[in-house]
């Protein structure tokens, strides 16, 4: 008879000194990981900042996708002006390019609010459809209100909320 392994706790410590080793290597995954750590972790002012520092890295220098979306929420949520809220935008605009649904939800919230670029109802009801399509609940959420309530430009539409109910219901069973 086999027993499974115990189970450990996972050592945070541990944890990030792999994570430093990883993006003192330019581990873009390492980067990403560790700033949404710290940034998420209620880290000091300078320590959220070298956060942003990494994922600049990470999206700039090794393409990763992933940071992009990352970075822009962050940027999106340090914003004191239009020109940050701009340069969140850019990220937001750069992930829902390669498909990232996060991404594309962030850029239609963006366009309906006017965070960084003109206010867009148009725009933001097809990014939040691509990226409903795309398996993103908060964007399937998002669909569902739009035919419910009759927004972003949209008559109320009780079949099409039905679909979108449909589509919700299926996703969260996975």
């Amino acid at each position: 008879m086999q027993c499974a392994p115990a189970r450990r706790g996972i050592d945070r410590v541990q944890g990030e000194y792999w994570l430093r080793k990883g993006v003192a290597q330019g581990d873009a995954l390492a980067q990403t990981i560790l700033a949404l750590e710290f940034i998420d972790g209620g880290s000091p002012p300078e320590e959220q900042a070298l956060a942003i520092t990494w994922l600049k890295k990470a999206a700039l220098d090794e393409h990763f996708i992933p940071a992009y979306n990352a970075l822009g929420e962050h940027l999106m949520r340090a914003a004191a002006d239009e020109r940050d809220r701009g340069e969140a935008f850019h990220w937001f605009y750069r992930s829902a390019r390669e498909k990232e649904p996060a991404g594309m939800r962030n850029l239609a919230r963006a366009h309906e609010l006017g965070l960084g670029v003109a206010s867009s109802d148009k725009l933001a009801l097809v990014w939040y459809e691509r990226a409903a399509w795309s398996g993103d609940l908060p964007a399937m959420r998002r669909m569902l209100d739009v035919y419910v309530k009759g927004e972003l430009g949209q008559a109320a539409n009780a079949e099409d909320a039905a679909e979108w109910r449909a589509r919700l219901a299926e996703s969260e069973k996975k």
